[in-house]
């Protein structure tokens, strides 16, 4: 009879476990998904799509990167990079140039229009930070970095 009820008992607190994880990693992806859609709202008056300010930033961060490179950072292959980054340049937003030790490689620049750009998108990152850490403490902040740092490192094994 013990053994009966111990059996269900890591039956239900299996089954507990299992929930608390779906509710956790559901909240994770919902609240990256809130991340989006609010910073895409505090940047479109600045003309920029998601798939414009996340180019933008790669690029920014890496200029004079190959355009493969930029297609990695982006998590897209190299066709959609180049549509994207072609668009963007017809735009004034991005130049590419050919790598002075490789005529087949093409990196990309922020132009200065493209540069121009940076600051409304770091006001809106500050923004959206102090929407979505209302009321935490800096403690939490750390340990929730913590926490999501061993869930990336869980994934990345």
């Amino acid at each position: 009879m013990d053994d009966d009820h111990s059996d269900a008992q890591t039956a239900k607190g299996k089954a507990a476990r299992i929930a608390r994880q779906s509710s956790a990693l559901y909240a994770i992806h919902e609240v990256s998904r809130l991340i989006s859609v609010v910073y895409d709202d505090y940047v479109a008056e600045h003309g920029l799509t998601r798939a414009r300010w996340w180019t933008l930033m790669h690029v920014g961060e890496n200029e004079g990167a190959s355009q493969t490179s930029i297609a990695a950072m982006l998590g897209t292959g190299r066709a959609a990079a180049g549509r994207q980054i072609s668009k963007m340049e017809a735009l004034g937003l991005i130049e590419r140039r050919s790598d002075p030790n490789d005529s087949r490689v093409r990196t990309v620049y922020l132009t200065a229009k493209g540069r121009e750009l940076l600051e409304p998108m770091e006001h809106a990152g500050y923004v959206l930070f102090a929407k979505f850490f209302r009321g935490f403490e800096e403690a939490e902040e750390k340990t929730l970095v913590q926490f999501l740092d061993r869930l990336k490192a869980n994934a990345a094994e």
